[in-house]
């Protein structure tokens, strides 16, 4: 059952690699030398952040099946979730520092636009700022996690970590699906939807679960 498990997870990570793989094309042609500055570290991120956003859907769906019978003879533990979470973030981050980077390359200078919020400018601009948005939404998640996990103390802060899970969660989507124009192509859009499925299933298992206590 473990190694089935696992084996399904890999499986899931693996789509995004294909659907960057569609999108981006030949990944040789991003060496050659007419390639503009940066533009393999943007392509790169870009891998970054569908893997990051996949594992978003994942981690969604996992704490949510928890609740059933049949999904607790999966050995899926509290340490699974951490790493599974922390995967996540290292993922996020490197999308998130390739992308200034492939920006700063552009440009010829340290590009800080996009970790800066942007909504009165135009619509590329308040999408990346919602990115942002949802990056900063990840670390305070995070930091709330690990002292809600090292300390009982902190456990009143639980229901607004869930609040910020779902906040960063929908900024992430809507940033994701917005930068971009292959995710107008069919494969993103099944994809995109599956995610939103995914996303609309965890926020009514969640207020199923709070209905119970």
């Amino acid at each position: 059952m473990i190694n089935l498990f696992r084996v399904a997870l890999c499986s899931i990570v693996a789509v995004p690699i294909a659907l960057w793989i569609y999108s981006v094309g030949d990944v040789s042609d991003y060496f050659g030398a007419d390639v503009p500055q940066g533009q393999l570290l943007y392509v790169i991120s870009k891998l970054l952040g569908l893997i990051a956003i996949t594992l978003v859907g994942l981690q969604v769906t996992l704490v949510h099946l928890r609740q059933y019978a049949w999904f607790k003879r999966v050995s899926w533990s509290k340490q699974s979730h951490k790493i599974l979470g922390l995967t996540l973030f290292i993922a996020v981050c490197l999308h998130v520092g390739l992308f200034v980077s492939a920006a700063s390359l552009r440009s010829g200078h340290v590009a800080l636009g996009p970790l800066s919020i942007r909504l009165s400018q135009g619509f590329y601009d308040q999408m990346i700022s919602l990115g942002a948005m949802a990056f900063y939404l990840m670390v305070v998640v995070v930091i709330l996690g690990m002292l809600i996990f090292r300390s009982r103390k902190y456990i009143a802060l639980k229901r607004w970590h869930g609040v910020l899970v779902l906040l960063a969660t929908t900024l992430a989507m809507v940033h994701s699906v917005s930068v971009g124009s292959e995710t107008r192509s069919a494969p993103m859009l099944l994809f995109y939807g599956s995610l939103f499925v995914v996303l609309v299933f965890g926020v009514f298992s969640a207020f199923k679960q709070r209905g119970r206590v």
